[in-house]
């Protein structure tokens, strides 16, 4: 037999296993191939990108804010100061969410925030968060004793008005970031709040500082600090003296401007009601609180709103029969009158329009009247005949040089423009004729008051402003307002004249202060709505002093007082008792002499303790108790103290205390003498203290705790 051999073939299941095992060897070089010239890419051609972008993800920038610059009076009477504050910070990438539910709790607990706003900036992707300001001392205890690194404390500088809600309206307020809100602090914001530094270091997974790693530093620039024209005392004299018409006549609102007549300076500017920039979001303590519990939000934003704005350069009114002091400057200085000889004549009405007829002082007839004798008499009819004579031209000429139409000029925002019509054609025959006494016209009384001071000052429009004086850190004087005279709107003569007019006219309870002349002129308008004029009134008045060489210059305006009176009956006391008691406590510091005052001590760096003992009257910022060590004070160093004058006492950016010597003090002295402070301490032993840790004498940090050693053993010895 034949046998055949025959060649082993492969089976089908073997031929698929090698094939796969081919692809996968294949696949697997691929994948590496793909991996290493990826890697490659990544490593050798952009490495230095990559590198770079890895770095700045581990970079963290921490912006150190520069101090703003405070606000103080003419006299450098602290109006608007940075005081020092600690606020708590969070890092919420230094937290596990594993721990969230209970770094929450504890600290909206510690620092009674609500649980959910902590918890949203545990979920937060910045780097830092700020969760609270002005942490007490009490929190800085607990937190420290919370372990929790993730929080931080931060000495920052937050803004205080020492005169609480005083010129509030004229100063504003700064918001959470430190920008200038309203007022002098947003009109000088620039100036004020200086430009802010920054630290920049590496973190790494952990949260932990790189120390390996360089940083940067660059420090903020503080801001400068500037003198407003203000006069604190004139400010508080106009402030009580408001205060006691609100009280008697319930009005809407009150408004009050002392100021230069020579140089527009505003020496006082006061506003009622009003609000306390230190809590700007929060009604004052005499605002009904149950009616504001119960406003809807958009109803508080509107009141809030209203008390924000300052009515002294943004509220337009008609001004009323002040403005009749204008309308005979202009008829003196355009020669429509004769002074001496010209006469009007009020038959106790006159009409102005068809079908339109106006009464003069409740229908009585003045009869033929002079020039002065229709001012004196506040004659409705016979400004009419005076305005006629003016003409519509001459007369719309003059308010423009008189800026009427626009603003004042000055320098606080949201200046409100006045409103006259804008040509001859869109001021019809009514309108042009109840201008002369002041209707049918809009100003602000800042405008009104400038315009009165021109009739009275020489002639010279001159822009009133608030800005005195700049200075830097150590009040080196930087710059100074230079007061500029354009070309005068009206004659000596005029002004003359006026000032023997204006003396004849005031009120017979005001004629006279300090044996000098004064002059002034009231005025009584009636409060149109929807085109209708109403019931209401507003009260107002324009004094001078003295008469015959003005130095100073007011006006009151009272809107809707409670009687629907007039400006001489509401209005003029309160301008003659701010002037009054003004120029008398101007006079009385006079006689004094500033030789007679003493030049303020510097109680930086020294306790409280140590200043009480001076006899000076203080008062302290926050908790610091008689350990504490003075950061600075306000007035500063070397001003003139005033007889009465508080000085305000600030801790440093630390609440640095000075360790008191305790030596032989029993236990229950320890306790008194320290549960009265927020310096925290503890007790070990009985009987009299014979260590302490830290030492007397020793200057530490208000969260610094001192232990006290007692021995019973010891305390013979």
């Amino acid at each position: 037999m034949l046998f055949r051999k025959f060649k082993r073939t492969k089976k089908p299941n073997e031929i698929n296993l090698h094939a796969r095992t081919k692809f996968i060897f294949l696949s697997l070089l691929v994948v590496t191939v793909i991996f290493l010239l990826r890697l490659f890419s990544l490593q050798v051609i952009g490495g230095d990108d990559y590198r770079a972008q890895a770095y700045a993800q581990r970079r963290t920038k921490k912006i150190a804010q520069a101090e703003r610059g405070a606000i103080y009076d003419r006299n450098q009477e602290p109006l608007a100061i940075s005081v020092n504050i600690t606020s708590a910070y969070l890092s919420p990438k230094q937290v596990d969410p594993a721990d969230y539910q209970e770094v929450s709790d504890t600290l909206s607990y510690i620092l009674g925030l609500e649980p959910a706003k902590v918890m949203d900036s545990l979920h937060s992707k910045k780097d830092y968060i700020r969760i609270k300001d002005k942490v007490s001392d009490g929190e800085i205890q607990a937190l420290t004793a919370s372990g929790i690194r993730a929080v931080s404390l931060e000495h920052e500088s937050q803004r205080f008005y020492p005169n609480d809600s005083l010129l509030s309206q004229t100063l504003g307020y700064t918001n959470d970031e430190g920008l200038g809100i309203y007022g002098a602090e947003k009109e000088f914001d620039q100036v004020l709040r200086g430009s802010a530094g920054q630290d920049v270091f590496t973190k790494d997974l952990r949260g932990r500082v790189v120390p390996t790693e360089e940083g940067k530093s660059f420090d903020p620039s503080n801001g400068q600090s500037i003198c407003l024209t203000i006069d604190l005392e004139a400010q508080k004299i106009l402030r009580e003296e408001m205060a006691k018409c609100v009280q008697k006549y319930d009005p809407k609102s009150i408004t009050g401007i002392i100021s230069n007549p020579n140089t527009g300076e505003i020496l006082a500017m006061e506003s009622l009601p009003n609000f306390n920039p230190n809590q700007p979001r929060q009604p004052e303590e005499t605002e009904d609180r149950v009616r504001w519990d119960s406003m809807t939000e958009e109803d508080k934003l509107n009141l809030l709103y209203e008390r924000w704005k300052n009515p002294a350069v943004s509220g337009l009114y008609e001004p009323g029969s002040v403005f009749k002091s204008i309308t005979t400057a202009l008829a003196l200085d355009s020669q429509a009158l004769s002074k001496d000889t010209d006469h009007v004549l009020c038959q106790g009405s006159i009409q102005i329009a068809p079908q339109t007829r106006i009464s003069c002082d409740r229908g009585r007839a003045h009869g033929e009247e002079l020039l002065k004798d229709a001012l004196v008499n506040s004659c409705n009819s016979g400004f009419v005949q005076i305005v006629w004579k003016i003409g519509p031209q001459r007369f719309t000429s003059y308010l423009r040089a008189l800026h009427m139409g626009g603003k004042s000029g000055i320098d606080l925002p949201a200046e409100a423009s006045s409103v006259i019509p804008k040509t001859l054609s869109a001021m019809d025959q009514a309108r042009f004729a109840t201008m002369s006494y002041g209707h049918g016209l809009s100003v602000t009384p800042l405008q009104i008051l400038t315009m009165a001071n021109t009739t009275i000052n020489g002639g010279y429009y001159i822009q009133p402003h608030i800005f005195y004086q700049s200075m830097n850190s150590d009040k080196t004087l930087l710059s100074s307002y230079q007061v500029e005279k354009g070309d005068p709107i009206f004659s000596q003569d005029t002004v003359k004249t006026m000032r023997d007019y204006l003396q004849a006219s005031a009120s017979k309870p005001f004629k006279e202060l300090q044996g000098k002349p004064v002059g002034g002129k009231s005025g009584t308008t009636v409060i149109a709505k929807d085109g209708v004029y109403t019931r209401d009134t507003i009260a107002s008045y324009f004094a001078f002093y003295p008469a015959d060489d003005p130095k100073l210059s007011i006006l009151i305006v009272v809107n809707t007082p409670n009687n629907q009176g007039y400006g001489s009956l509401i209005a003029v006391p309160v301008a003659s008792q701010t002037l009054t008691r003004y120029v008398e406590r101007g006079e009385k510091e006079g006689e004094k002499g500033p030789s007679d005052g003493k030049a303020l001590p510097d109680f930086v760096g020294k306790t409280v303790e140590e200043a009480e003992k001076t006899g000076y009257p203080f008062t302290r910022y926050g908790s610091m108790s008689d350990f504490s060590v003075i950061g600075s004070q306000m007035p500063k160093a070397g001003g003139l103290y005033r007889e009465g004058q508080t000085i305000t006492l600030y801790p440093d950016d630390r609440a640095s205390y000075l360790v008191p010597d305790m030596t032989g003090a029993s236990k229950k002295e320890v306790e008194d003498t320290f549960q009265a402070t927020s310096i925290p301490f503890d007790t070990r032993g009985e009987g009299k203290v014979v260590d302490q840790d830290p030492k007397p004498g020793t200057k530490v940090p208000g969260t610094t705790r001192i232990r006290f050693i007692l021995d019973k053993e010891k305390e013979g010895n």
